[in-house]
């Protein structure tokens, strides 16, 4: 891992370990490093559309949710980033908080 983190969220998909956001200890990341367990190569994936940490991932068909968790400023992040594993693209959809 080129980034050492701490509160970040990880889930497995197709043999890969995704790590994504979390903080470096100096500030909250929008990053992602994907582990092949086979080589024990790290590869930096595509960055989120905001910063976040403590967050939750889930996996539904070809898709990596990331919901929930801080952002930068301490807020609650009021959005979920959506990876399509298949084009390798971050999408953003925006919560209506009640």
């Amino acid at each position: 891992m080129s980034v050492a983190r701490t509160k970040a969220a990880a889930i497995d998909a197709y043999g890969l370990l995704f790590v994504i956001g979390g903080s470096n200890g100096a500030e909250t990341l929008d990053s992602m490093e994907i582990l092949d367990p086979t080589t024990g190569e790290w590869t930096m994936g595509k960055q989120m559309f905001r910063p976040r940490m403590d967050h939750c991932v889930a996996r539904y068909k070809d898709a990596i949710y990331a919901v929930g968790g801080l952002t930068t400023d301490g807020e609650m992040a009021p959005n979920i980033d959506v990876y399509n594993m298949t084009i390798q693209q971050w999408a953003n959809k925006v919560l209506k908080m009640l």
